[in-house]
């Protein structure tokens, strides 16, 4: 069995831990990123429970399927990645979590729904930017009243002087 993840009768959850290389990636993680590239629910739940994949396991990129989810809009499989115990407040290879990339991209209903989880509103970047920095410079005025109604700061400011 697989120690990344627990099975019970009503859920299982992964238990992802440390820093898992490159090398430790499979055909089946492709398979997952490709479910979820592809919007793909059932799929993205199947290889969740049947071949204990972790969603929240970067590739070689630095992406997850989990950031994926957030990051492309894709709620369907978002909520099946979510209902399978998902660590969400880990970052890609970039240092951004679900949050950001959905307030960057414009993902608003994946941003409400991460926030419904309890992620931390005012949560920085590894360039010390929260995602109310991102829904701002994106343009994305759905995002920054959802990020507003869930109390973000609105006087944080950033740790550099200009965005990529």
């Amino acid at each position: 069995m697989d120690p990344h993840v627990i099975f019970s009768p009503m859920k299982s959850f992964c238990m992802c831990y440390g820093v898992i290389t490159s090398q430790d990636w499979s055909k089946t993680d492709d398979r997952l990123l490709q479910a979820v590239e592809q919007n793909d629910p059932e799929k993205v739940a199947t290889l969740l429970v049947k071949k204990g994949l972790c969603a929240s396991k970067l590739d070689a990129e630095g992406k997850s399927a989990f950031h994926l989810c957030a990051s492309r809009g894709r709620l369907d499989c978002l909520e099946v990645i979510l209902s399978h115990g998902v660590d969400i407040n880990v970052t890609d290879g970039t240092g951004f979590n679900a949050l950001h990339l959905a307030a960057k991209n414009g993902q608003s209903d994946c941003l409400k729904r991460l926030l419904q989880e309890r992620m931390p509103v005012d949560a920085t970047d590894s360039f010390g930017r929260t995602s109310l920095h991102h829904a701002a410079v994106s343009g994305c005025l759905s995002c920054t009243e959802i990020l507003w109604d869930f109390k973000a700061n609105l006087d944080v400011q950033d740790g550099v002087s200009s965005f990529e």
